[in-house]
């Protein structure tokens, strides 16, 4: 578990709505002030390998502004989860905060989807009055040197690249569909991934061993993350 804050500047999404000019002179300060109000100044993220080898740190320099705990279990499912004590205590050390980020999927989800629902309560049960989001297994890519968990060379194996992603294509649908109708933000890190510039450290283009996030693809990620938390948490 970690609680830290490292300064850094990160560029957040920004809402625009289109308001006469008289209107706008009008509401700025009172919307302002209700805008302030009303952004999260904490936020949990709970995890895998993704959040304990670069993520978590990601999220302590992207949120500077907040405070940020974070626990990743390498190899996890929400599954392991609900099965371990050890895992559940974990989630009981971590303290409740206006955001609860969940980034699990790399290591699979299983077609018991009602799984999904009970992790939820788990967590909701800890913090009810936090926004949660769930963040989706990452897209699969080439890796930039010899790698144990993605080949693009081997046909017959399941981490075979193009039939590696149409399995993790599988995981996404399943989860989505497990959260239908709890509230939870889905955030889609296949299409989030496949919708950035080959220039962005998070895009096709990232490398590393094909699965993890290295440190600057992390970072990426985590600036995009606070971007989406900061423009919908309080729809």
């Amino acid at each position: 578990m970690r609680n830290s804050k490292t300064i850094l500047y990160v560029a957040a999404g920004i809402s625009v709505v289109t308001l006469g000019w008289a209107a706008i002179r009008a509401s700025r300060s009172s919307a302002a002030t209700r805008e302030a109000d009303i952004q999260p100044q904490s936020i949990v993220l709970i995890g895998d390998s993704q959040t304990a080898r670069h993520l978590g740190e990601a999220f302590v320099n992207a949120f500077d502004s907040y405070e940020v705990n974070y626990f990743g279990k390498p190899g996890a499912t929400h599954e392991d989860y609900l099965k371990s004590r050890e895992l559940q205590q974990q989630i009981d050390n971590l303290p409740c905060a206006d955001v609860v980020y969940i980034q699990l999927g790399d290591n699979g989800i299983s077609g018991n989807t009602n799984s999904i629902a009970e992790f939820l309560n788990l967590v909701q049960q800890k913090c009810p009055n936090a926004r949660v989001y769930w963040g989706g297994p990452m897209k699969a890519v080439p890796p930039t040197f010899q790698s144990d968990y993605v080949t693009t060379t081997n046909t017959s194996s399941p981490r075979y690249l193009p039939r590696y992603n149409e399995t993790r294509k599988v995981w996404i649908n399943r989860l989505r569909s497990g959260l239908e109708g709890t509230g939870v933000t889905f955030v889609d890190n296949y299409e989030l991934q496949e919708s950035q510039p080959e220039s962005s450290a998070f895009s096709d283009a990232r490398g590393g061993d094909g699965i993890h996030l290295t440190e600057d693809a992390a970072q990426s990620l985590a600036g995009i993350v606070r971007g989406i938390v900061e423009d919908t948490f309080s729809k």
